[in-house]
């Protein structure tokens, strides 16, 4: 992606500073998953034991964490199941 950039961009970006951000825990992917049940699936369908599975399987990734629901209701739509 870089190499897509020009050469002044590229210089930017290799001396910009770089921000580590801490993983979140696993009662804040929780959290986050919870909230994004809520406000776009339908929350009945989703078992708890499912959330606290993507949340540990994501290991402090929300990216990944939403990316595994995603996926899950994508599965569930397509074949009409209940996580």
């Amino acid at each position: 992606m870089v190499g897509d950039l020009g050469s002044a961009a590229q210089s930017r970006m290799h001396s910009a500073a770089t921000i580590r951000l801490e993983k979140y825990t696993y009662d804040e992917l929780v959290d986050i998953l919870t909230s994004r049940i809520s406000h776009g699936l339908i929350g009945s369908r989703v078992d708890d034991e499912a959330v606290a599975y993507i949340a540990d399987t994501a290991a402090g990734d929300v990216r990944r964490a939403v990316a595994i629901l995603r996926q899950a209701a994508d599965h569930v739509e397509s074949h009409e199941i209940t996580i």
